[in-house]
């Protein structure tokens, strides 16, 4: 594996329940907080969007995607590269081919659906320039593979791909992906949920499937609802809650947020997913449409080809959600922070990477040097500007890659 960078001392990340409802409509980074640093530690790969990440064992699995930049060399892509902190405190990628590519007969494609579970990755859809696709393939991280690159000779790689049944909606491209743990599930089973996305009549879908690691719709999930609007390119994460609005321990518990969206225009219909229940709920719409004071600040809110992150995910106090960079049909640098609890967002300091959109994000957890045990560090990576059309689209893709500190202050191009 190639180490590259030792990270500077991790200031720990304290979080605040105090809900803020500053208007940020008109101010810009200096007068936002949270503070963006490009690692120098870039993708490996070919420069790309559109690609997917699943994390395990806080590694982060990070591949597909595309490249069309002009007619002659786009293309897409089936290699993955794993990012890992060092035992140094530093952060590294691996190298080319350390990790198995996924195989041959399985469609390079970008727009795909990925997430990790019960040890293993998860990724299908997606589209390959032609086709809009449906077929799944599971990843285990303790197999290995024997691939040969592009100069024919051979390598053993890193994990095993074996295909897995199809993803039972229609195909798709741009659909989401969260998994819901055991205790928080009907039958106390781990458990992946996909949906929304667009057919390639670019007909936006609302259906959801769920997985339990051997089969698809198993019961009792074998009628999981639609979300209430049809999206694509929309974010995902979980993130704690309290059911019923009554803000007890009692009444915590983990949901699946979908948020924004491309429904033939903008989407603010925000909804959690209840696997309790096997039930949708509508929160707060991401726009000025309510008469709480802090929905003023949502016109600059990023709404599809966006990257969703959790900040302490374990800690239900201290965990807060992020949608980074995208926008409504364009790319952008905007950041925006959910908080669970009081079901608003605040606009945080903006992306300081070039805009984009079809970026991949992840966070690992680090040392804390400051407070001892663990601290956990977002990052953002790949993205591009173009559309990824079939044909070449022009654009620029990237491979550099950003970390986020939430609650420091704002300093430019550190």
């Amino acid at each position: 594996m190639t180490k590259y960078l030792k990270y500077c001392t991790l200031l720990a990340l304290v979080s605040t329940a105090v809900a803020c409802f500053t208007s940020c409509e008109d101010e810009d980074n200096e007068s936002l907080m949270g503070n963006w640093v490009e690692s120098g530690i870039n993708f490996p790969g070919t420069p790309r969007g559109g690609a997917v990440c699943f994390v395990i064992d806080n590694k982060a699995y990070v591949g597909t995607g595309a490249n069309t930049k002009n007619t002659e060399d786009r293309e897409r892509f089936r290699d993955f590269f794993y990012c890992t902190p060092t035992e140094d405190g530093g952060l590294g990628w691996s190298a080319p081919y350390e990790v198995a590519p996924m195989p041959v007969e399985s469609a390079k494609r970008n727009g795909a659906v990925a997430f990790a579970l019960n040890g293993k990755g998860y990724v299908g859809t997606g589209y390959d320039g032609t086709t809009y696709l449906k077929d799944f393939w599971e990843y285990d991280p303790q197999g290995t593979s024997l691939v040969k690159d592009e100069y024919g000779v051979e390598r053993t790689c890193k994990g095993k791909w074996t295909r897995i049944a199809d993803y039972p909606g229609d195909t798709c491209r741009y659909a989401v992906a969260f998994v819901i743990e055991g205790k928080y599930t009907k039958d106390g089973k781990d458990r992946a949920f996909v949906g929304t996305g667009e057919d390639y009549l670019s007909i936006k879908k609302a259906d959801f499937h769920s997985f339990d690691g051997e089969n698809w719709d198993s019961a009792p999930y074998d009628n999981v609802p639609s979300i209430g609007t049809e999206r694509s390119q929309a974010s995902a994460f979980v993130a704690w809650g309290y059911r019923d609005g009554v803000h007890s321990e009692e009444n915590l518990q983990k949901f699946g947020y979908v948020a924004g969206g491309n429904s033939n225009g903008e989407c603010y219909w925000f909804y959690r997913y209840n696997a309790l229940t096997n039930s949708w709920e509508m929160m707060n719409k991401m726009a000025d449409k309510t008469n709480y004071e802090f929905d003023d600040d949502y016109l600059n809110l990023s709404i599809y080809g966006s990257t969703a992150f959790v900040v302490n995910s374990n800690d239900y106090e201290g965990q807060r959600a992020y949608i980074a960079t995208g926008g409504v049909g364009r790319s952008g640098t905007f950041c925006w922070e959910y908080n669970p609890y009081y079901d608003y967002w605040l606009q945080k300091t903006s992306f300081e990477g070039p805009a984009r959109k079809f970026a991949v994000s992840f966070t690992l957890q680090f040392d804390d040097k400051v407070n001892g045990g663990k601290i956990d560090v977002p990052f953002v990576t790949t993205g591009t500007t173009s559309d990824i059309t079939m044909t070449g689209s022009g654009g620029e893709f990237y491979t550099d890659n950003y970390y986020f500190r939430p609650y420091e202050p704002y300093e430019p191009k550190d």
